[in-house]
């Protein structure tokens, strides 16, 4: 009994402003990454529209499409991980990526191989947003314990 004075309520103010700080977090997170995954699919297309060949005809739409792709699961992480970071919280950058790459694997893979075009699609333009937030905040820990790259 002696410590119940200092344990937390499910229903403090505190306990019900660090969820909603949490949720601005994250919020925050996903704004930041997705205007960087539009950058990396414009400068992305643009660097697979450069590899084409001159005589590609319709196949530099692939070449654009895959430079799209890949520069959308680049910089999506890279945002996320610049968002997230502020002065009391670090998550780990090898996270961040492979969280996109996992999960925009995961995208692609139900797009190609299970031939179902509907999830696929969706969980192609939502896995790497989604991976790299949940790659983030599962390496996040507090300033103090932080200084490595993983």
């Amino acid at each position: 009994m002696r410590n119940c004075y200092f344990m937390r309520d499910k229903n403090s103010l505190s306990t019900k402003n660090r969820n909603i700080s949490r949720v601005k977090k994250i919020c925050k997170e996903l704004a930041f990454g997705g205007v960087c995954g539009v950058v990396g699919n414009v400068i992305g297309t643009m660097y697979g529209v450069s590899f084409a060949p001159e005589n590609a005809g319709a196949a530099v739409f692939a070449y654009a499409y895959l430079g799209a792709y890949a520069g959308y699961t680049l910089f999506t992480p890279l945002g996320v991980y610049i968002a997230g970071n502020d002065k009391y919280e670090e998550g780990a950058c090898f996270a961040t990526f492979g969280g996109s790459f996992l999960w925009a694997i995961l995208g692609l893979g139900t797009f190609f191989i299970f031939d179902n075009k509907d999830v696929g699609i969706c969980l192609s333009i939502l896995g790497p947003p989604i991976g790299s937030i949940v790659g983030f905040n599962l390496s996040k820990r507090p300033k103090e314990q932080c200084g490595g790259f993983y």
